[in-house]
């Protein structure tokens, strides 16, 4: 059985990719996508910063990942590979309970709205813990997306 935890999300949002990149290219928009279920911790310098103006290639801080904003669960050490502004990033991180956390997120333009592609590659440290994990990892991209669809839907 193999340690990797391989998973991608797909979701079209109706907007544009400039003004999608614009809603979640913080660190505050990454909390807004994650609520209810978590809430990453960042120095307060790093909550509206945009994603491209991060450190990239190296560990920029430790947050305490918590479990409906209050019961820590994890500790993750923030890395940014690769920002392309408006069109997503690369970020390879780890915590506490992952060697190797690879989330490349993509953002493709077509007619009228936007496709957000996330594909993340998950190495728990311990085998024991990969259905947690990735039970986690699956419900809480389901909410970031609902979150984005919701926030950019058109209402008759």
């Amino acid at each position: 059985m193999s340690n990797i935890i391989k998973l991608q999300y797909i979701s079209t949002i109706n907007t544009n990719k400039k003004e999608l990149w614009n809603s979640i290219c913080t660190f505050q928009q990454l909390n807004d996508e994650l609520l209810p279920v978590l809430k990453m911790t960042s120095p307060p310098k790093y909550n509206c910063i945009r994603f491209e103006n991060f450190p990239i290639k190296s560990y920029v801080f430790v947050s305490a990942i918590l479990l409906f904003r209050v019961i820590p669960i994890d500790r993750y050490y923030v890395r940014l590979m690769r920002v392309i502004p408006d069109s997503g990033f690369v970020e390879i991180s780890k915590s506490i309970f992952t060697k190797k956390w690879i989330h490349i997120r993509k953002l493709e333009e077509s007619s009228n709205c936007c496709t957000i592609i996330d594909k993340l590659e998950v190495v728990p440290r311990c085998i024991v813990f990969k259905p947690l994990i990735w039970l986690l990892i699956k419900s809480v991209f389901f909410t970031r997306h609902e979150n984005l669809k919701s926030r950019f839907a058109i209402y008759p």
